[in-house]
This record gives structure tokens, C-alpha cells and sequence, in this order.
């Protein structure tokens, strides 16, 4: 049996075990393709789930939107559908969890963060457990954070350097309530290995960019280095920083021939993807080279570290690839072995147009009759016999069925039937959907009520109705990630994101960028689930999880009450009641109905208003613990029904001005400010949605994406931007210590055609001093920034302190009022003692004369067992995710 090429990707981590898995059981076309009552019957639909922000700070609410599609159209599910979402913790426990419903294929739900609850990455997966259908996840970040005045991304020209190497960056800033800081001054530092190799400045063009470039050293030891850029415009000073791409001595390279080997005296395609050693995709070019040294061909990164080049193969020989930049990598990266005996299947084109046929070039090195089969998962979608020389190209075209698009799996079966290539390619939706958002005002103040008109057509014209999720927030805060970073958004969810293992630099793959279909190419050929993982499917989802399920649409014959339930017991699927068929998979259905979340299956949702804030849930508080039944399993019990009544279900959140809010007194920084799970427009595309705007002097990004019934998909975005003439902004702290003396730097604004002296007071709260005699005041021009300090003195206190400040410029005036968190000087101190449960037992905890008593805050924690309290000890020793 000849060795197959065990590549990392494609389906691919299961590839070895997957290939001998078909050739041993000598698997056929026709076998392979009617195995979709193993995955779940005809009809099966997966889940997109996403939120309305990337981060969140203690107490915000995160919005939880989730949309069920059609696997293979994309359709929506009519009727109402049950789903549980479980909010997972960075170290994988649930943190809270509770069931919802889904009208119309969109549903959503809320959580607000607790003010306990740690920092850092969080994971939330909507799952399915009445229907079976394959569960879908979000990633989310929970830390303090500040929201920036000004919006950065800064991008090196290449993702990978060497030593000796000129290191290029490009940088982009906006302010935050919109416009370009043109006379703003750039500091530029680089440093590497802990020393400083360069500094300079740079100026900021019309169009809010900048660029700096400075060579790295010739000699580079550890290659830790960082590029650091101080924006100071006016009276707001932000910085971007980033790590520097340095690569020593060697790129690690995955590779992955285009059909599945490399194959002596045949064309092949070979796609590579270098990374970085933390992860980051790495910019890199070269020469293909055999044993000698000799050159192939040249290679070169594209995208995302991703590339692709064809070369012939000669039989025996060994090919390397010899990086050339970045500079200093001598470590040649070795291409799999060279097959003698196979077949090369290659696609003519990156990206298919929609309703066109497709391209291919195959090849083999033994004449015969071959079959090249077309799917989409196992569904068949086209098939051609071909009957090949030995050696020489032959043009082959496929015709899918029209309505056919997306991702699809080319095979190449051999003359003994057996699959011997494999590739994907990708073909545009038929079906097309255009979302235009008008925002009115557009430019407004704090506190003003916008309207949004959402407007949905086809690429033509015509008015058609759709489902659209709508959010407005914060763009300052959604840019505080990179942005190859962000999450996809519906339209990379619903045709890419499960048909790839992972998958970042979402927003180019259907934008107008020129390199979107060659990206959608490159993704799809290192990243892909192929190379026949559709053949052994519990295998495949045995080793990759969710994903691989994500990846097949598989969807879980459902035990319920009175007996099996494939599809929730509706039209099409079996009665209640009914003994499971054999083999445990029930027969396909027809037509997929799915049940409403039964009262007794999930938690009474709490209500919730239109055009209201969310309130927090009401839970029970047992003050007594003799007034509840004492049994082993009460305070679990407990904790799951706190957790389950932490998440609220809603389809819309929109917000409203704050009670008795006067003009000028700005305290309510909402960044989220309207939400929608699943608004509907009518049969001419129209629909309209009202909300009032915070306190905030920013631009709200409002980002709109959408389906139709026939399965079209679309996004549309657009910005709202709240300003007013005079305004300040305070860049407080995100905690202080008391006993701190603080320099509060506070960014005065005149956005107005004439000049003003502005006047600045403040007022502390309990906790916090100001001077007495502490009197500023700035003479600001016209379009002019300045910056005042404020020295505050921080008092013992422990918990949240008010802080409002005042500027007074002529007819203008701001105020706002902020928190700053205050700890306590000292240490934790811990305090154990032990005893038997038989009897009460008291303690006493004598406190220090010398221990403030406004500076304490305790906690008691009781452990039944010696285990729980070992448990907790290997928790303390164990600190993650840093160590």
C-alpha cells in the first residue's frame, strides 16, 4: 500500500487514518454519497452564533445573538426551535447556562458579567439538545479596560523580519467621535532584546495614515521585540503597540499538495502556510530546491502566510524549501515525499462564479478510466468519467445544479474506484442580498434619539424582505482589536467558517479587496476539512470534536419523552413513542418542523420591554439557610438555578435616556446602544428602529447582516457619530491604590470656529481629595485640543469612588461624572479553623487596632471534606492562564 501524505490540515489532521479507512473497505462513489441518514437525514441546519462587542468590562451586558440556517442552502427554519447556550470560563467551567427560543431561525439571549467574575477569554456555545443539531460556539474577552479617544490598527508591511531586515508599519487613526487627527505628532519606539534600537516620528496624512520604517539589527539574540507609537493629539496622548515579527533561524511550514501528494511527472499544485513560532501567520519567500541545492521554482506568501505554487515532481527525488526573507532562516523545510505512482487534480480557477460550471486539470500516471465526482458534504452533486493518458493533462468541467454554492469537494476516484485526490473549491452564492442602513441624524449630540431605516434589496434593485441582526456600538472599542482578530461576521460564518479548522482576517474573504479570491483559495487549500474525512465520520468527530460536527452538519438522533426523536417529533419524523428503528438513526425526514421549548424544559424567561433598558433578573436571596430543605445536593442546586437565571432571553435591547438627565451632564457611557436579534422587513425591504444615544462624545458603528427565505446573504454597515462643541474627557485610572497620589490628565475639546477659555472644576466623592485651592483654566483656539492636570490624593477607602468634572467655556459647558475603583493598601489574610459538624461551632476574628476598618471586605468559605479543601489549595498553587 503506498504511504500516504499525513499533512496537518485538511480534514486533514484525520487524513492517514481517514484514506486507509476508504481503501480498505474500497469505498464508491455511490457508497459515499448516500449516507445521509448516518449524519442526520436530508434536511439538517447549523447554528452561527456571534455577539454585539469582542470585550467586556464587570457589568456589562453581553448580547448573545444566534442564527439556524439550512446546512446546505441556507434557508431559514420556520416555527419556533429550543436551544441552551452555556457560558463556558476560561479554564472550561460553566459559569452560567439556560435554555431559549429561536422564531423564525434568529434567537437571542443576555448576560450581564458578574462583578466577581475573572478576566480573561470566555467561550459561548449554543447547543441543541431537543433537536441535535451541531452545536456552535463564540468566543468573547472579559478584562478592565478604557475605551481609547483615538481608533488605531497598526499593520507591518510584511508578517515576518530577520535580522538586518528594514522593518516597515503602516498606521491608521481616527479620532474617536470621527475626523482625522492631522496635526497630531507620532513618537515612534522600537525596541529588541530589552534594548532600544531606534526612535522617530512621523506625521499623519489626510486620510488618517502613517508610516515608519527603520532597519533591525545585524545580530539579533533572543528576538522579543516590540514597536511602539505614541499618538499625542491636542490633549490626548494614546499609543499602539505591537509585537515585531522577528524570526530566527527557522519558519515553521506546513505544506499541502493540492490534491492530496506530491506525484512524479505530473503538474501538481502545493500549498504552504508558514506561521510564526507564537502562532501568527509569517510572511515569507524563497526557492523550491532538490537534494543539490539546484532551484525548482520560486515561491512567495500571499495572504495570511498562505501560498501556492505548481512544479513537476521527479520520481526519487527529496525538495526543500529554501527561505530567502525574512533574512537569516538557514533551516531548509522539507516538502513531502514525492509519490510514484497517483493522480493530480488542480482547479483552474481560485473562486467560481455563481451558477457557473466548474474547471478542472487531472493527470495520471496510469491510463484508465477515472471518475471525478462534485459534493457538498456527502451530497452528490455532479460526476464525469474520464478515461486519462498516462502523463497528460486533460481539461475536465463539471456542471453542478444551479442552486448549488459554497464550498464544495472535488474527488478524484482511480481505476479501481477507489479515492486517490481530493481538493476544494469554492463557487458564489446564486442567491444575493444588499443591506443599506441610513442613519438619521447621522452626526448628532450626546443624548439624541436616532432613527435607523434599514433598506433590503437584491444585487439589482429590487426590494426583497429579510431577517437582519442589527447592533450599534461602540466603534472605539470594536477597534481595540486587530483586525484580522475580529470575528466573522454571518455571510464568513454561514459559508466559510465550518468548512475550515480555524480562520482569521475574516472581513477580506467577500469584501472588494483584490485578494479575496485568491484568500479563499489559499484558506480553503491549508486550512479545509477534506482529504475523505467524509468517509469515516464518527471518526473524524471522534477526534476533532464540535468542529468536525460543524464540518459534516451532523445532526444527533434526539432520545425524548416516549422514545426517539430525530427532528423534535414533528411533521416527517416518527411519532412519539415509537421503539428506535435499527442502527439508531431514524429516517430522513421530508420537511423539518421543529417544537417550541416546552414550560417544563426551560426556565421562564424574565420579561422584557421595548425600547427599555434591561433590568437585572430578580433572584431569590435565602437569608436563612433553615428555611430551606437541608439536603446533600441544596447548594448546588442552588448555584445552577443562580446561573440559569443569569442569562435572559431577548430579541431586542434599545436604549433610553437615563431618568431625569439633564443636557451638558454626561455620566451614562453605554457602548452598546441597540440590539437586534432578528428585525424583519416588510415586502418592499424597509424597516425602522429608534434609540437614544448615551453620554458618550464617540462614533457608534451600526452593523447590520441578513437573510432571505431563498437562503441570500448580506451585511451592511454605517456609522453614527456624536459630538458636541466643547466637551472634556478625564483619562482616569483603571484602579487605584489608596495612599496615591495621582496627576489626572483631563483632555479639554473646541470643536468650534472660534477661540474659548475654558474654566475647569471638580468634585470628589468619599475617598478621593482634591485641593482645596485648585483652580484651572486653558485659552483653546479655534478646532483646538489642550490638556489640563488635576492632582487628586487618594484616601484609605476600598470599593468605588465618584469623580465629576466640570468645564465651563463661555455659552459652553461639559460635565462629567466617571468611577474610579479604590483598593486597600495590604495584603489578603487568610484564616482557618477547623472542627466538626455535629455541633454549631463559633470563632472568633480579632482585626488589628492598626487595620483601617473601612479598608475590609472578607469572605468565609466552608469545606466539608479534606478533598475540597485540597482542591482549592492546588487551585491556589496553579494560577492561570499565567502560572
Amino acid at each position: 500500500m503506498r504511504k500516504l501524505n499525513s499533512s496537518r490540515r485538511w480534514g486533514a489532521p484525520l487524513l492517514g487514518m481517514a484514506v486507509l479507512a476508504g481503501l480498505i473497505l474500497g469505498l464508491t462513489p455511490a457508497d459515499t454519497y448516500s449516507e445521509s441518514a448516518k449524519l442526520g437525514g436530508e434536511v439538517r441546519f447549523l447554528a452561527h452564533v456571534s455577539t454585539d462587542k469582542p470585550i467586556y468590562k464587570h457589568g456589562d451586558t453581553v448580547y448573545f445573538r444566534t442564527v439556524l440556517l439550512d446546512a446546505f442552502k441556507r434557508t431559514p427554519l420556520a416555527g419556533h426551535t429550543s436551544a441552551k447556550l452555556t457560558i463556558k470560563s476560561p479554564k472550561g467551567a460553566t459559569v452560567a447556562d439556560s435554555q431559549f427560543n429561536l422564531a423564525d431561525s434568529t434567537g437571542g439571549a443576555s448576560w450581564k458579567v458578574p462583578s466577581n467574575m475573572a478576566g480573561g477569554e470566555y467561550t459561548a456555545v449554543v447547543s441543541f439538545p431537543n433537536h441535535g443539531h451541531a452545536p456552535a460556539e463564540r468566543k468573547f474577552d472579559i478584562r478592565a479596560y478604557r475605551a481609547p479617544r483615538l481608533r488605531t490598527q497598526m499593520e507591518f508591511v510584511r508578517k515576518a523580519y530577520g535580522p538586518g531586515d528594514t522593518v516597515s508599519a503602516v498606521l491608521h487613526t481616527l479620532r474617536a467621535e470621527g475626523g482625522v487627527p492631522t496635526d497630531a505628532k507620532i513618537t515612534a519606539v522600537a525596541r529588541v532584546d530589552g534594548a532600544e534600537i531606534w526612535r522617530g516620528g512621523a506625521s499623519i496624512d489626510d486620510q488618517g495614515f502613517s508610516a515608519v520604517s527603520f532597519s533591525l539589527p545585524a545580530t539579533i539574540k533572543e528576538g522579543v521585540g516590540s514597536l511602539t507609537l505614541v499618538i499625542e493629539d491636542g490633549g490626548v496622548i494614546e499609543s499602539a503597540s505591537k509585537t515585531l515579527p522577528i524570526l530566527l533561524q527557522r519558519i515553521p511550514v506546513t505544506f499541502c499538495p493540492e490534491g492530496g501528494d506530491l506525484v512524479a511527472g505530473l503538474d501538481c499544485g502545493l500549498y504552504f502556510e508558514a506561521k510564526t513560532p507564537w502562532g501568527d501567520p509569517a510572511d515569507i519567500s524563497g526557492e523550491i530546491v532538490d537534494a543539490k541545492g539546484a532551484k525548482v521554482v520560486d515561491f512567495k506568501t500571499v495572504h495570511e502566510g498562505r501560498g501556492r505554487v505548481t512544479f513537476k515532481p521527479v520520481a526519487g527525488a527529496r525538495y526543500f524549501a529554501k527561505i530567502t526573507e525574512p533574512a537569516g532562516i538557514t533551516k531548509l523545510e522539507a516538502l513531502p515525499e514525492v509519490q510514484k505512482q497517483g493522480v493530480s487534480l488542480r482547479a483552474d480557477e481560485p473562486v467560481f462564479a455563481a451558477d457557473a460550471g466548474l474547471d478542472f486539470k487531472v493527470s495520471a500516471t496510469k491510463a484508465g478510466k477515472y471518475k471525478l465526482v462534485l459534493s457538498h458534504r456527502e451530497r452528490n452533486l455532479a460526476e464525469r468519467e474520464l478515461e486519462l493518458k498516462a502523463g497528460v493533462n486533460q481539461s475536465t468541467y463539471l456542471m453542478p445544479e444551479t442552486e448549488a454554492d459554497g464550498v464544495f469537494r472535488a474527488t478524484l476516484y482511480d481505476t479501481d474506484g477507489k479515492p486517490a485526490a481530493e481538493r476544494l473549491v469554492f463557487r458564489r452564492p446564486l442567491h444575493d442580498l444588499r443591506i443599506e442602513v441610513t442613519a438619521n441624524p447621522q452626526d448628532a449630540v450626546p443624548g439624541d434619539k436616532v432613527e435607523l431605516t434599514i433598506r433590503t434589496t437584491k444585487a439589482n434593485g429590487e426590494p426583497i424582505s429579510a431577517t437582519v441582526g442589527l447592533t450599534v456600538t461602540d466603534d472605539s472599542v470594536l477597534e481595540m482589536i486587530e483586525r484580522r482578530k475580529q470575528a466573522p461576521r454571518l455571510m464568513v460564518m454561514a459559508l466559510l467558517e465550518n468548512e475550515v479548522d480555524s480562520i482569521e482576517d475574516a472581513h477580506i474573504y467577500f469584501s472588494d479587496d483584490a485578494k479575496a479570491p485568491i484568500g479563499i483559495d489559499l484558506l480553503l487549500g491549508t486550512q479545509g476539512w477534506r482529504r475523505f474525512a467524509h468517509m469515516t465520520p464518527d471518526q473524524f468527530m471522534a477526534k476533532h470534536g464540535d468542529k468536525a460536527k460543524r464540518a459534516l452538519a451532523f445532526k444527533e438522533a434526539v432520545v425524548q419523552r416516549g422514545g426517539w426523536d430525530g427532528d423534535a417529533g414533528g411533521a416527517g419524523g416518527a411519532p412519539r413513542g415509537l421503539p428506535r428503528p435499527a442502527g439508531g438513526v431514524p429516517p430522513a425526514p421530508n420537511k423539518e418542523v421543529e417544537d417550541e421549548a416546552r414550560p417544563d424544559e426551560q426556565d421562564k424567561p424574565a420579561a422584557v420591554e421595548e425600547q427599555a433598558e434591561e433590568k437585572a433578573p430578580v433572584r431569590r436571596v435565602v437569608e436563612d439557610p433553615a428555611d430551606e430543605p437541608m439536603d446533600r445536593d441544596f447548594a448546588g442546586r442552588r448555584r445552577a438555578a443562580e446561573q440559569r437565571r443569569a442569562l435572559v432571553t431577548i430579541r431586542e435591547y434599545s436604549h433610553t435616556l437615563r431618568e431625569g438627565r439633564q443636557a451638558g451632564d454626561r455620566r451614562d457611557f453605554t457602548e452598546t446602544l441597540y440590539w437586534n436579534a432578528g428585525l424583519k422587513t416588510d415586502d418592499k425591504g424597509l424597516a425602522k428602529v429608534s434609540f437614544f444615544l448615551s453620554d458618550s462624545v464617540t462614533s457608534f458603528r451600526v452593523m447590520a447582516d441578513g437573510f432571505t427565505a431563498a437562503g441570500g446573504l448580506g451585511q451592511g454597515d454605517t456609522y453614527i457619530k456624536a459630538r458636541q462643541p466643547f466637551y472634556l474627557e478625564p483619562k482616569l485610572p483603571l484602579e487605584v491604590t489608596a495612599g496615591d497620589v495621582i496627576m489626572l490628565p483631563v483632555s479639554l475639546v473646541n470643536s468650534t470656529g472660534g477661540g474659548m477659555k475654558v474654566v475647569l472644576s471638580a468634585e470628589a466623592g468619599e475617598g478621593i481629595s482634591i485641593p482645596a485651592d485648585f483652580a484651572g483654566d486653558l485659552d483653546l483656539k479655534a478646532d483646538e485640543r489642550g490638556r489640563l492636570f488635576l492632582p487628586v490624593t487618594v484616601a484609605h477607602h476600598n470599593g468605588k469612588v465618584s469623580l465629576s468634572l466640570a468645564g465651563k467655556a463661555g455659552a459652553f459647558s461639559d460635565r462629567v461624572t466617571r468611577e474610579i475603583g479604590v483598593r486597600p493598601m495590604g495584603f489578603p489574610i487568610s484564616y482557618s479553623v477547623g472542627g466538626m459538624l455535629g455541633k454549631p461551632q463559633a470563632t472568633t476574628i480579632v482585626i488589628p487596632d492598626d487595620v483601617r476598618r473601612s479598608s475590609i471586605t472578607t469572605s468565609a468559605k466552608v469545606y466539608t471534606t479534606p478533598a475540597a479543601n485540597l482542591t482549592q489549595a492546588v487551585e491556589a498553587l496553579v494560577r492561570e492562564p499565567y502560572g
